[in-house]
C-alpha cells in the first residue's frame, strides 16, 4: 500500500480519482487547498509516496507547480502534475514528473505504474 497526497480543488476529480486509487488498496489523503498541501508536504515529504497536483488553484497564491517543485526538492517519490496548463507541463518536465493533462484515467494509469 501507498500513500498518495491528491491536491486538486475540483470536487469531480477529488472524488473520482482518490476513489479509484483507494479501491487499488492505495492511502489517499485529499487536500483542496494549496496553502495546506503545501504545508502537508514540508511535513511530510518522506512518507508520501506519490504526489498528484493540480495546477491551479483559483483565488490562492501558491499553485501546483509550488507544490511539486517543494515535493520534489525534499523527495525523490514520484509526482503527476495533472493540469492542461502549458506551464505545468513544462514544470513537470523540468522537475521529472509525470503529465497526465487533465486527463483522470491516464493520472490513475500512471499512479499505478508509478507505485508498482
Amino acid at each position: 500500500m501507498a500513500k498518495v497526497l491528491f491536491a486538486d480543488d475540483q470536487a469531480a476529480l477529488y472524488n473520482s480519482i482518490p476513489q479509484k486509487l483507494r479501491a487499488m488498496g492505495h492511502e489517499v489523503s485529499v487536500i483542496k487547498k494549496a496553502a495546506e498541501a503545501y504545508d502537508y508536504i514540508k511535513l511530510h515529504a518522506s512518507e508520501i509516496d506519490l504526489l498528484i497536483s493540480d495546477w491551479s488553484f483559483p483565488g490562492e497564491v501558491l499553485n501546483g507547480g509550488d507544490l511539486l517543485k517543494t515535493y520534489r526538492s525534499l523527495s525523490a517519490s514520484p509526482a503527476i502534475a495533472f493540469s492542461s496548463s502549458p506551464a505545468a507541463k513544462m514544470v513537470a518536465r523540468d522537475i521529472k514528473a509525470e503529465f497526465a493533462g487533465k486527463d483522470a484515467d491516464l493520472a490513475v494509469e500512471l499512479a499505478q505504474k508509478l507505485l508498482a
